[in-house]
């Protein structure tokens, strides 16, 4: 299997599949990260991280296609890095994914 972190191999790729295994950054809970690597299999990779800070982070590190961010990790904290996440990266699609969880307090 392709590591996507591995550079030498990037630059073999073609661009278009540069594109298809583009990175996305998550912020979901444990059981919605299955069917997120399950649906973007041969199309992206997930980099699952555990707060929406952390995704802030790993954005000024990296180029990335998108933001993903589960409703059950957006507590009031959580709401304004998201609105801050928009804001910095405008190019960067970012998508609250609906579920039934509630959000948590420590979120």
């Amino acid at each position: 299997m392709r590591d996507p972190l591995n550079p030498k191999e990037e630059k073999e790729m073609t661009p278009q599949a540069r594109t298809l295994n583009a990175p996305v950054i998550t912020v979901v809970d444990p059981d919605e990260r299955t069917c997120i690597d399950a649906a973007g299999t041969r199309l992206f990779y997930a980099i699952h991280r555990e707060t929406v800070a952390d995704a802030h982070a790993e954005l000024k590190r990296r180029p990335v296609s998108a933001v993903l961010v589960s409703v059950a990790r957006c507590g009031h904290e959580a709401e304004r890095r998201v609105a801050s996440v928009v804001r910095k990266f405008p190019m960067v699609p970012t998508v609250a994914l609906l579920g039934t969880t509630l959000p948590t307090p420590e979120a």
